[in-house]
Protein backbone atom coordinates (compact mmCIF):
# COMPACT_ATOMS: atom_id res chain seq x y z
CA UNK A 1 0.00 0.00 0.00
CA UNK A 2 1.19 3.62 -0.96
CA UNK A 3 -0.68 5.22 1.72
CA UNK A 4 -3.61 6.89 -0.45
CA UNK A 5 -6.68 6.53 0.89
CA UNK A 6 -9.08 4.34 -1.46
CA UNK A 7 -12.33 4.99 -1.59
CA UNK A 8 -14.91 3.40 0.37
CA UNK A 9 -16.42 0.21 -1.05
CA UNK A 10 -19.84 -1.20 0.23
CA UNK A 11 -20.34 -4.86 0.84
CA UNK A 12 -17.93 -7.76 0.65
CA UNK A 13 -19.62 -8.90 -2.63
CA UNK A 14 -17.11 -9.82 -5.36
CA UNK A 15 -18.32 -6.88 -7.02
CA UNK A 16 -17.44 -4.69 -4.55
CA UNK A 17 -13.96 -5.96 -4.65
CA UNK A 18 -13.30 -5.96 -8.16
CA UNK A 19 -14.37 -2.26 -8.15
CA UNK A 20 -11.72 -1.65 -4.85
CA UNK A 21 -9.26 -3.13 -7.05
CA UNK A 22 -9.79 -1.06 -10.19
CA UNK A 23 -9.44 1.96 -8.59
CA UNK A 24 -6.11 0.82 -6.88
CA UNK A 25 -5.19 -0.01 -10.33
CA UNK A 26 -6.05 3.31 -12.06
CA UNK A 27 -4.45 5.39 -9.36
CA UNK A 28 -1.43 3.07 -10.07
CA UNK A 29 -1.37 3.68 -13.80
CA UNK A 30 -1.50 7.75 -13.03
CA UNK A 31 1.38 7.31 -10.64
CA UNK A 32 3.36 5.49 -13.70
CA UNK A 33 2.39 8.01 -16.28
CA UNK A 34 3.83 10.69 -13.90
CA UNK A 35 6.63 8.48 -13.34
CA UNK A 36 7.18 8.40 -17.34
CA UNK A 37 7.30 11.70 -17.68
CA UNK A 38 9.93 12.21 -14.94
CA UNK A 39 11.92 10.13 -16.57
CA UNK A 40 12.13 11.59 -19.71
CA UNK A 41 12.57 14.90 -17.81
CA UNK A 42 15.72 13.17 -16.75
CA UNK A 43 16.83 11.85 -20.00
CA UNK A 44 15.95 15.44 -21.30
CA UNK A 45 18.58 16.90 -18.78
CA UNK A 46 21.07 14.58 -19.35
CA UNK A 47 21.23 15.21 -22.86
CA UNK A 48 20.84 19.06 -22.20
CA UNK A 49 24.14 18.56 -20.41
CA UNK A 50 25.98 16.68 -23.40
CA UNK A 51 25.00 12.79 -22.21
CA UNK A 52 23.49 10.85 -24.67
CA UNK A 53 19.94 9.30 -23.39
CA UNK A 54 20.73 6.20 -25.84
CA UNK A 55 24.06 5.27 -23.66
CA UNK A 56 22.15 5.76 -20.68
CA UNK A 57 19.97 3.54 -21.98
CA UNK A 58 22.06 1.01 -22.61
CA UNK A 59 24.15 1.61 -19.26
CA UNK A 60 20.98 0.75 -17.57
CA UNK A 61 20.17 -2.03 -19.31
CA UNK A 62 23.84 -2.96 -18.73
CA UNK A 63 23.34 -2.49 -15.26
CA UNK A 64 20.35 -4.38 -14.83
CA UNK A 65 21.69 -7.35 -16.43
CA UNK A 66 25.33 -7.38 -18.20
CA UNK A 67 24.81 -10.57 -19.39
CA UNK A 68 22.64 -9.73 -21.77
CA UNK A 69 23.78 -6.57 -22.86
CA UNK A 70 25.78 -8.35 -25.32
CA UNK A 71 26.47 -5.16 -27.68
CA UNK A 72 29.51 -3.61 -26.61
CA UNK A 73 28.77 0.19 -26.86
CA UNK A 74 31.83 2.68 -26.37
CA UNK A 75 29.19 5.60 -25.44
CA UNK A 76 28.02 3.16 -22.86
CA UNK A 77 31.84 2.02 -21.56
CA UNK A 78 32.76 5.82 -21.34
CA UNK A 79 29.71 6.70 -19.47
CA UNK A 80 30.58 3.88 -17.05
CA UNK A 81 34.25 5.36 -16.59
CA UNK A 82 32.80 8.64 -15.67
CA UNK A 83 30.18 6.93 -13.64
CA UNK A 84 32.97 4.88 -11.19
CA UNK A 85 35.22 7.87 -11.34
CA UNK A 86 32.47 9.83 -9.85
CA UNK A 87 31.81 7.25 -7.52
CA UNK A 88 35.78 7.41 -6.52
CA UNK A 89 35.95 10.98 -6.15
CA UNK A 90 38.52 11.08 -8.82
CA UNK A 91 39.14 13.15 -11.37
CA UNK A 92 37.91 12.65 -14.96
CA UNK A 93 40.05 10.30 -16.65
CA UNK A 94 41.31 12.42 -19.83
CA UNK A 95 40.77 11.07 -23.26
CA UNK A 96 43.74 10.74 -25.40
CA UNK A 97 44.34 14.27 -27.33
CA UNK A 98 44.36 14.10 -31.17
CA UNK A 99 47.63 14.26 -32.65
CA UNK A 100 48.08 17.58 -34.41
CA UNK A 101 47.32 17.66 -38.48
CA UNK A 102 50.43 16.16 -40.45
CA UNK A 103 52.09 15.35 -37.06
CA UNK A 104 52.89 11.93 -38.96
CA UNK A 105 51.28 9.77 -36.41
CA UNK A 106 48.85 6.70 -37.83
CA UNK A 107 45.55 6.40 -35.79
CA UNK A 108 44.25 3.00 -35.58
CA UNK A 109 40.77 2.20 -36.75
CA UNK A 110 39.25 3.54 -33.19
CA UNK A 111 40.91 6.80 -33.98
CA UNK A 112 43.59 5.94 -31.34
CA UNK A 113 47.45 6.92 -31.99
CA UNK A 114 49.26 3.28 -33.52
CA UNK A 115 52.04 2.82 -30.94
CA UNK A 116 53.81 0.57 -33.31
CA UNK A 117 53.90 3.57 -35.97
CA UNK A 118 54.40 6.58 -33.85
CA UNK A 119 57.76 4.95 -31.95
CA UNK A 120 58.71 3.78 -35.50
CA UNK A 121 57.97 8.05 -36.88
CA UNK A 122 60.27 9.22 -33.66
CA UNK A 123 63.11 6.46 -34.93
CA UNK A 124 62.92 7.95 -38.15
CA UNK A 125 63.43 12.03 -36.67
CA UNK A 126 66.57 10.68 -34.96
CA UNK A 127 68.13 9.72 -37.63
Amino acid sequence: MSGRREPPVRGNSRGAIALGLVHRIEALEQEIKGLNSDKRDVYAEGKAKGIDPAAIRDLIAYRRDPAKAEQRSEARDELLRMIEDAERGAAPRARPALPAPGAGITLTPDGMPDATRVHAHEAEGEQ
